[in-house]
Parts: structure tokens; sequence; C-alpha cells
């Protein structure tokens, strides 16, 4: 079965991939798909790292905030995987609720207008920043902020419960990491 998506072929030896985000991991994992023979896509609010993107051979790329429903014309399907990676871009507590709240309703609306059931794999990095000790005591899952719109970490455990939310894709991961600033 081959699936089109502007320039993106999905086939079982050849999957599709859409980037949401390609800052450090992002990028990596573009290189990583590519070089097995990916079709991959991505959403970046970053004109440089989309001429990157598109010099390593992702295509289409749309530069855009992912909040807007600018880049829905550009994949007009669901690829096999979605990678939701994207960061607060150092705007503060607004730039969180844009990045990661806005951006995954948009996400989710882009997904239900594709009308598909049962297809595809998101994934979403998440951050250990959903805890909110900070006093070097023991973490675990209990110590989770709840899910709202008044604290960073508040707003990442929102953004986590409208990933697992997204009921069209077959698997949904959130996939909570520390320390991701670079090499």
């Amino acid at each position: 079965m081959v699936t089109r998506l502007r320039g993106m072929t999905s086939e079982s030896d050849h999957p599709s991939l859409i980037l949401f985000g390609a800052g450090y991991l992002g990028t990596a994992v573009a290189r990583e798909a590519l070089a097995r023979g990916w079709s991959v896509g991505a959403v970046t609010r970053n004109a440089e790292t989309g001429q990157q993107l598109a010099a390593l051979g992702c295509d289409p790329v749309a530069i855009c905030q992912l909040e807007s429903e600018a880049w829905w014309s550009r994949f007009p399907m669901l690829p096999d995987y979605l990678l939701n990676s994207v960061g607060g871009g150092g705007r503060g507590l607004e730039g969180y609720r844009s990045s990661y709240i806005g951006g995954m309703e948009s996400i989710q609306k882009w997904v239900e207008t594709r009308k598909a059931q049962g297809k595809g794999h998101f994934i979403y990095t998440s951050s250990t920043g959903v805890y909110e000790q900070d006093d070097g005591a023991w973490v675990d899952e209990s110590g989770a902020s709840e899910p709202n719109t008044n604290t960073r970490p508040g707003l990442l455990r929102l953004a986590e419960e409208l990933a697992l939310g997204i009921s069209t894709f077959s698997s949904r991961t959130v996939l909570r990491l520390g320390g991701l600033y670079g090499p």
C-alpha cells in the first residue's frame, strides 16, 4: 500500500513521518529517519531550521507556528508516525501555552479533519518538568503536576493529556525526557 503525502510516500518498508518541532531532537530524528529511507516532513517556526531540513531531504517543510492552521494544507494525509517535539521557544508561560497547548490543539483538529481511524503512531516528547519538585526530593509519577494553564508543569501535563486523547492513532506515547539541551 502506498500513501502519498505531497512528496511523501509511505510503504511498509519506507514509513512516513511528520515532525512538529525540529530543534536538536527533531532534527536528529529527521536525520535518522531519512538515513533509513523514510519520507519525512516537518513543521518548524524557524526559517533557518526549515532550510536545513529541506537540504537534508525533508519534504514538505512548513515554516510557521504549530498552533496555526497554516501548515495543514501541506500535509493532506496522516503519516505512519507523528512526532511532536516542540519547545516553548523561550517565550515564557505564554510561549508554553502557544507551543504546547495551542500546538497540540492544532494537531488534534488537523487529525480530525483527516478522518482516518486506527492509523499511525503519535509520539509526544514531554519533559520531566511536569514534576514540580525542585528541592532534590525523590520523584515518581505521583509527583506530577495536575493539568492546568497557570504553571509550566501544569501546561506540560495538560499537553500530555491532550496528546493521549487523540484517539485517531493506533498508539499514542508520551516520553518525559530530561536534560535535552543539545549534543
